[in-house]
């Protein structure tokens, strides 16, 4: 897997283990985009669906790459200050960031960081498995212009709690 050596992932609760090859021709086969970095940002492993999206050749070296390197400025603002943060103290963090290609376009993910430790509470390393959910957000961003724009008073509801989300003017 691209020189990053991946332990037998076990599942401790039912006592049952996934051998190294079949968990990593898992990640290999996923269209989530997954990669993992050493506590210092350098980039470790990156699969498939993630190299073509950021344009990396399966023979680049990878050790020139690190996080801020496959994400845009005001992606690595979020998993600096709070992705990463609250993955350390929670084990794992969701939000919305972006990816950059080595061409310069962002793909919009939904974005997961599980931050794994050692029996000592070291942090080994930083994982990633993220979506693309560039579909949405152009979805979203053609809502907001109607909300935006429509000359009549328009309202977003939560279904559950029944507060206005959003109003246009």
């Amino acid at each position: 897997m691209g020189g990053y050596n991946i332990p037998t992932t076990c599942n401790l609760t039912a006592s049952s283990c996934i051998p190294e090859e079949k968990f990593a021709s898992i990640l290999k086969g996923s269209s989530d985009f997954v990669y993992v970095c050493d506590p210092e940002g350098h980039i470790l492993y990156i699969n498939e669906a993630a190299r073509k999206i950021l344009e990396i050749s399966d023979d680049a070296d990878l050790t020139a790459l690190s996080l801020s390197s496959i994400h845009p400025a005001w992606a690595n603002e979020i998993i600096v200050q709070q992705g990463i943060p609250s993955a350390i103290r929670e084990g794992s963090w969701s939000g919305q960031t972006a990816l950059l290609s080595l061409s310069g376009h962002e793909t919009y993910i939904s974005h997961v960081i599980i931050v794994c430790k050692s029996a000592k509470g070291q942090i080994e390393y930083i994982s990633t498995v993220a979506r693309d959910m560039t579909a949405c957000k152009e979805i979203e961003d053609r809502l907001q212009k109607i909300l935006n724009t429509t000359p009549i008073g328009l309202f977003l509801i939560d279904p559950e709690t029944h507060t206005i989300l959003e109003a246009n003017d």
